[in-house]
């Protein structure tokens, strides 16, 4: 599959966010979801930072690459999909390698930690994608747990922090996508999901 010449399977992606909110805990659910790491170790192993230097800062400071192959549960019988998935860093020093890899990305994860919200690399990582390198962004609004059982937060309090974060991942797209092009994020378009890359759950 990897030297087919059918470039309608094939996907490149960045995960973008700032700083510890969760990019390389997700990437490891994505290498489990993959079949490439046991269930017992997503989330906790952070297999994308195997530098030496990361491990010893726990943090991302050079672009990781993986190639994974998935399966579109929804369609029977379908071809698998060949996904090479950038791990970038989240930290300001490193702008340049997530700009790197979103030019050579069809889309972009956008990241933002539920708790935390809409942080200064978030925004920087927003203008390097939908501004600069017109790559194309979807939502994952990650650590929704911590709404749950840290703030202890009643149902409709956090779809009021949702549909807070939407609004404001919204607001930087509208004002930097290309003319005539939408590219805001909406779960009715199913660009926007939920979860806890911790736990392992999303929707």
């Amino acid at each position: 599959m990897v030297q087919s010449r059918d470039y309608s399977h094939k996907r490149i992606f960045s995960i973008t966010a700032h700083i510890d909110h969760g990019k390389t805990t997700t990437s490891d659910y994505l290498l489990k979801r993959a079949g490439l790491m046991r269930p017992e170790d997503a989330g906790l192993l952070t297999a994308m930072s195997a530098d030496e230097e990361e491990q010893k800062r726990g943090i991302t400071i050079f672009t990781s690459v993986v190639m994974l192959s998935f399966e579109d549960g929804r369609k029977k019988d379908s071809q698998p999909y060949l996904c090479m998935i950038n791990d970038t860093p989240g930290h300001l020093s490193f702008t340049g390698e997530v700009s790197r890899a979103l030019r050579g990305s069809d889309g972009a994860i956008l990241l933002v930690d539920a708790l935390e919200g809409i942080m200064t690399q978030t925004e920087t990582n927003i203008r390097l994608c939908v501004g600069n390198e017109k790559c194309r962004p979807v939502l994952f609004i990650n650590k929704v747990d911590r709404l749950i059982t840290q703030l202890c937060l009643p149902p409709k309090d956090v779809y009021a922090k949702v549909d807070l974060l939407v609004n404001g991942v919204n607001d930087l797209i509208r004002e930097l996508q290309p003319k005539d092009i939408n590219w805001t994020v909406s779960f009715a378009n199913n660009s926007v999901a939920l979860g806890s890359a911790k736990h392992g759950w999303g929707f």
